[in-house]
């Protein structure tokens, strides 16, 4: 089975249950532990109206380089599952990317599935990337999922050149 990180399997009862849960036709599933391939596909053009602004980086001349922001979707709504999705709008690099991995963390406390999508991200350095591979690693621990959205441009290239791209789940949808 190919691990979700480095050294840290996939964590086969967590998919499974996932794959139980998510198996309808609104929330695709992939699941194929021979392989060690999981995936879900989620509605990628629901957006909560509940989206709260959970920070604000700024530079040193209080312009403002990243947003972060955070909603629910849901991924099978009759049976009550929901995502706690993470935006990004901007650039992920040193500050950001420690608001990011604190709000990660905080999302993932309880177990609950998380996504963290980059459609707005304009830059996304090798913070991001470390940011992203802690996130995978706290949830296969705690028997969770851990999902990238809307990975394009640079953090695309970055997340291939650092290996992650083997190792997280990621889709290049919005």
């Amino acid at each position: 089975m190919r691990p979700a990180i480095a050294g840290a399997p996939v964590l086969p009862d967590a998919a499974e249950r996932f794959k139980v849960a998510c198996g309808s036709s609104r929330v695709p599933v992939v699941f194929r532990p021979a392989e060690g391939v999981f995936s879900l596909s989620l509605q990628p053009n629901f957006r909560s109206p509940e989206r709260a602004t959970v920070a604000s980086i700024t530079d040193t001349d209080d312009t403002v380089t990243a947003m972060i922001y955070r909603h629910a979707e849901p991924m099978v709504p009759e049976a009550g599952l929901y995502l706690v999705v993470i935006s990004v709008d901007g650039d992920v690099e040193c500050d950001a990317a420690a608001y990011l991995d604190h709000i990660l963390q905080q999302a993932m406390k309880d177990g609950t599935p998380v996504c963290c999508d980059l459609t707005g991200t304009e830059f996304f350095g090798a913070a991001g990337a470390t940011v992203a591979r802690h996130a995978a690693h706290r949830a296969a621990e705690a028997g969770s999922v851990f999902l990238l959205r809307g990975v394009h441009g640079i953090s695309a290239l970055v997340l291939e050149v650092v290996g992650f791209d083997q190792s997280l789940i990621i889709t290049t949808d919005p």
